[in-house]
């Protein structure tokens, strides 16, 4: 991300490999980064951004959307799970998934070579960075048995999809008159990896009225209280906010 900021005007252009987005609100300072680029490289002006990386970018006067409704449909139709039956909520959270029900026979390791566990995952982890929030605390643990999964994170991996069958089309929404300050909330699960005790932190980054950051991951050491869990999640958070507020400069 390379940013210019000079009183109030503002140019924000944003790198992934060869695709390049623009924003500004000083045309002619769009016109002049574009016409530099063009002379260093060879490159194509397709203008306003409509799909970038699979995000669709829907615009109106008073909103701006992301959302992943074709990528969402495309795993869907990969994985063979398009007229499943939707369920309301991520994860099964009556049953906790442990390394206690890894294949541990010929007979199981055999069974699960044919599951395209690792697939399903990274096609679910790149849609949980990208547009959907509402999974990532799922997909970070399912992700933890990529290694060695077993029938019932299996199971979990297609509750998951059937989740996903009856909210494909939720998307990220900024308002024009939205609240533009930054505002951010940190919450952990205490002790929540009944293997080694660990906990997770979580945290989320709101602006103009959507999320715009967000992370669910198992800290490293074991909090000894609940206080200590909510204090590391904090301190994550904080590091976060402090490369929003460099940013914003």
């Amino acid at each position: 991300m390379y940013t210019k900021v000079h009183g109030d005007k503002m140019l924000f252009v944003a790198v992934y490999v060869d695709d390049v987005l623009i924003f500004s609100n000083c045309y002619r300072w769009k016109t002049e980064i574009k016409a530099q680029l063009s002379r260093e490289f060879k490159m194509k002006d397709i203008g306003p951004a409509k799909y970038v990386l699979g995000i669709r970018v829907s615009r109106s006067k008073d909103e701006i959307a992301l959302d992943q409704e074709k990528y969402v449909e495309a795993i869907l139709s990969r994985f063979q799970m398009t007229d499943c039956k939707p369920v309301s909520s991520p994860m099964n959270v009556s049953e906790k998934l442990t390394r206690d029900t890894c294949p541990s026979t010929d007979q199981e390791l055999e069974r699960m070579k044919s599951v395209p566990y690792q697939e399903a995952v990274g096609c679910l982890m790149y849609l949980a960075q990208s547009t959907r929030p509402d999974i990532c605390y799922a997909v970070n643990i399912l992700s933890r048995f990529n290694s060695n999964p077993g029938e019932k994170h299996w199971c979990g991996v297609k509750h998951l999809f059937r989740y996903l069958r009856g909210n494909s089309k939720y998307r990220l929404t900024y308002k024009k008159r939205g609240a533009s300050k930054i505002e951010s909330f940190s919450d952990a699960d205490w002790v929540a990896d009944l293997e080694d005790r660990k906990s997770i932190t979580g945290y989320v980054f709101t602006a103009q009225g959507g999320a715009v950051s967000w992370s669910c991951k198992r800290q490293k050491t074991v909090a000894l209280s609940t206080c200590e869990a909510e204090y590391m999640a904090l301190s994550a958070a904080v590091q976060e906010a402090l490369w929003w507020r460099r940013l914003r400069v």
